[in-house]
């Protein structure tokens, strides 16, 4: 009984109308589980609490979320610069599901640039606003942004595209296209064919080659819960119409562990 039982469980819990539930249930236990953390950085920057780093990235160990913040900023601007783009003399860069400041607490470092973070959950914004430099506004799962034409120098998103569906990504390349400058910069993170994520899917190397793209837990778009999995190859002509790719990084040759895509606005 209990072998019957349990497959229906594990089906409504991951079903679409517990999908947002389960998720948020999951951070809370994570971040009730995490060790103290220090109230400021080495830079004297507040740390963000355990529930929002549980939030985006799915654990509470600071010296991570730390490290992996660093990491990022760097390997972007390393990626911009070695494009023909010039990450520290940009005007404006755009943090696009910039989260609790994980990577922008560390843009100051690399360029003066003005900096602005958008995220579509308010708790996230609340604090960078708080927090950080910078300005941080809350955006909808869907464009547009609050953005004038041609106005953004630089911008990136870290594991975004991995949890939006494929008309979600169409949609939101429009809009970044509309709000960079001609010739500016957009570097979009996400789960290619190599990803080591992928053995623990119902994914199949084969599936991707034949649709270009999977979804994993297909429910509650936007959050964790969801996991978009898409050929580079996909990826390359999905962002075609406007944008040019300068490269693309595999996600088992980065210091990210996910595929880079460094486009350029056409």
């Amino acid at each position: 009984m209990h072998q019957i039982f349990k497959p229906f469980v594990k089906k409504i819990i991951y079903s679409g109308f517990m999908a947002r539930w389960t998720q948020k249930y999951a951070e809370r236990r994570i971040a009730s589980r995490a060790s103290d953390t220090p109230a400021f950085d080495q830079d004297g920057l507040p740390v963000p609490p355990a529930l929002l780093m549980a939030t985006i990235g799915g654990h509470a160990h600071w010296e991570k979320f730390e490290k992996g913040g660093m990491d990022s900023v760097k390997a972007f601007a390393d990626l911009v610069d070695n494009n023909g783009g010039d990450f520290r003399g940009a005007e404006r860069i755009l943090d696009f599901g910039c989260g609790c400041g994980r990577l922008a607490r560390h843009l100051p470092k690399h360029t003066e640039a003005s900096i602005y973070g958008v995220d579509y959950k308010k708790m996230l914004i609340d604090w960078c606003t708080d927090n950080l430099s910078g300005t941080y506004v809350k955006n909808q799962l869907n464009p547009p942004l609050d953005f004038p034409d041609n106005h953004i120098d630089i911008m990136y998103l870290l594991s975004v595209f991995t949890h939006l569906r494929i008309p979600t990504q169409q949609a939101w390349l429009k809009e970044y296209r509309r709000i960079l400058v001609p010739g500016g910069f957009c570097l979009i993170t996400f789960h290619d064919e190599t990803h080591k994520n992928l053995k623990i899917t119902n994914l199949t190397a084969t599936d991707l080659a034949r649709d270009g793209f999977g979804y994993f837990n297909n429910h509650a778009e936007g959050s964790n819960f969801l996991s978009t999995f898409q050929t580079r190859a996909q990826l390359a002509a999905l962002v075609e119409p406007d944008f040019e790719v300068c490269e693309i990084v595999p996600s088992h040759e980065g210091v990210i562990t996910q595929a880079i895509a460094v486009l350029r606005a056409r």
